[in-house]
């Protein structure tokens, strides 16, 4: 199981939307694709839609106003 590349996988999932409709489209298949062990997949599988969403919008609103801050 490589951590490393489930997390960098879950950080593409909450900030880029493309890939985050490509994943609930078909999570099971977008996971498998990452290359992610079985376990994961499966996890990723059952994932909280609605959580997913609101997380992704939390960090873009975050990442919106630290931008504002910098320029």
């Amino acid at each position: 199981m490589n951590a490393e590349r489930f997390e960098a996988f879950l950080a593409e999932l909450y900030t880029d939307s493309a890939a985050r409709q490509r994943f609930l489209a078909d999570p099971l298949g977008a996971a498998r694709r990452a290359g992610l062990a079985e376990e994961q997949c499966a996890a990723l599988s059952q994932i909280d839609r609605v959580g997913l969403q609101l997380a992704a919008d939390s960090f873009a609103k975050k990442r919106a106003a630290a931008k504002q801050r910098r320029g």
